[in-house]
C-alpha cells in the first residue's frame, strides 16, 4: 500500500460523516446514481431481524475510467463478506465496500456497517494520491459506518477481522471475555484475546492496553509532524507480548532510524522528509512497518492483527511502506515514492 495518503475514521453515528485532516476533496458521479443510493439505503435501512433473509447486505463500487471520477456498482448481494470476497477484486484496482453485520450487544442483536476500502497492491503511487483526494465524497456517498476497513489482499478481509473491528468499536468482544471468565473461573494472561479497539481505553497508570506510555508516545509524534523541531523521527516496538512502547528516537533522519532496525523485531516507524515543490519547502510523513527477516512465521501471523490498530495511531500520514530488510528503506526509494505521489520524477 505504498504512497497511501490514509486517514483514520473511528465509529461513527449517522450524519456525522465528515472530511478530516483538513484536505479538500474531489467531486465524484455516480453510474446509475439513484438506483445505487437505493441500494445502499436499504442495505441500511434493514432491521436486525430481517437480516440474512435474502435482502441485500453489501455492496461494491470501484471506478469505470482511467479519470477516476467515476464510480461504478462492481457487485451487490445478500451473502455477506464471503460473497464480496468473490466480486471481482483484484490487485489492480480501487474498491470501495459497505457491509452489514449483525452484532449482539447486551443479548441484543444490532446491525453495524462496515466501510471497506481496498486499494490493491499493483495500484501505482501516482492513482493512490490522485484517489486520496476522492475520499471525504466516496464517504459521503456510502454514508453512515460503524468502522472503517482498509485492505490491500483478501488475507486482510476476512470475516475474523471485520467482526473483530465491530466488536472492539462496540465493546461486545470485552463483554463476551467477560462473561467467559466469570462463568468458568478461567483466569486468562493479561493479553489472551485482547480486543484492539479504534480508541484504546486508557487506564489510570497512563497505559492503555494497546501502548505503554501512549501520552508520551502521542506527543513525540506531535514533535515529528512540527516543521520546526529537530525531532524528525520515532520507532515503536514491543515492550511485552503485545503491547507497543518507544524503542527509539531522534534528529539523524532515516541513516539514524534504520540502525535501530533489527532482523528479529516487528517494529513501525513514523519519520519527516522534506520535499520541495517549486519554491515552497513542504514535509511528508513516512509511516513503515517494519517485519524481520528473522521474526517466526506464528509472530507474524499473530502481529498481523495489529496491522490497522498502528495505521490508526500514525494516521494522517502520506507514504506507507512494509519491509523485510534494509534494502527496502533507503533513500532513493523515498525519494522515489515522494515523487510518484506527484505523479512527476526529477
Amino acid at each position: 500500500m505504498s504512497g497511501q495518503l490514509r486517514f483514520a475514521l473511528n465509529e461513527r453515528a449517522p450524519d456525522s460523516i465528515k472530511s478530516q485532516g483538513g484536505i479538500s476533496g474531489n467531486a465524484i458521479s455516480v453510474e446509475n446514481e439513484a438506483e445505487v443510493r437505493a441500494l445502499l439505503k436499504t442495505i441500511h435501512d434493514t432491521k436486525p431481524e430481517e437480516h440474512g433473509r435474502g435482502n441485500p447486505d453489501w455492496a461494491l463500487l470501484t471506478y469505470s475510467g482511467k479519470d477516476l471520477k467515476t464510480l461504478t456498482l462492481l457487485g451487490s448481494g445478500s451473502g455477506g463478506l464471503s460473497e464480496l470476497r468473490e466480486a471481482g477484486l483484484n490487485d489492480d484496482m480501487v474498491a470501495y465496500g459497505l457491509l452489514r453485520v449483525v452484532d449482539v450487544v447486551d443479548n441484543i442483536s444490532t446491525t453495524r456497517f462496515a466501510y471497506i476500502t481496498w486499494m490493491g497492491d499493483a495500484v501505482s503511487g501516482v492513482s493512490k494520491a490522485r484517489i486520496g483526494t476522492n475520499k471525504a465524497a466516496v464517504t459521503s456517498f456510502i454514508g453512515h459506518y460503524n468502522i472503517e476497513h482498509l485492505c490491500s489482499s483478501k488475507d486482510e478481509l476476512t470475516e475474523a477481522a471485520i467482526m473483530g473491528r465491530v466488536q472492539d468499536a462496540s465493546g461486545s468482544k470485552v463483554r463476551v471475555q467477560e462473561t467467559t471468565q466469570a462463568s468458568t473461573g478461567v483466569t486468562r494472561g493479561p493479553h489472551a484475546g485482547k480486543a484492539y479497539s479504534f480508541v484504546p481505553t486508557t487506564t489510570a497508570g497512563g497505559d492503555s492496553g494497546n501502548f505503554q506510555n501512549e501520552a508520551e508516545l502521542k506527543d513525540l509524534q506531535k514533535r515529528v509532524r512540527a516543521d520546526a523541531d529537530s525531532l524528525d523521527w520515532m520507532l515503536l516496538g514491543y515492550v511485552s507480548a503485545s503491547q507497543v512502547g518507544l524503542v527509539g528516537s531522534g534528529s539523524g533522519g532515516l541513516a539514524e532510524l534504520r540502525s535501530h532496525l533489527k532482523d528479529d523485531q516487528v517494529l513501525y516507524a513514523f519519520f519527516r522528509v522534506e520535499d520541495q515543490i517549486d519554491a515552497t519547502k513542504m514535509y511528508r510523513f513516512v509511516y513503515v512497518r517494519w517485519v524481520g527477516d528473522s521474526v517466526s512465521a506464528m509472530r507474524k501471523g499473530k502481529l498481523t492483527t495489529h496491522r490497522g490498530m498502528m495505521q490508526d495511531f500514525f494516521s494522517p500520514y502520506h507514504i506507507e511502506l512494509e519491509v523485510t530488510d534494509l534494502n527496502g528503506i533507503t533513500e532513493d526509494i523515498i525519494k522515489a515514492k515522494v515523487q510518484a505521489m506527484k505523479g512527476s520524477k526529477k
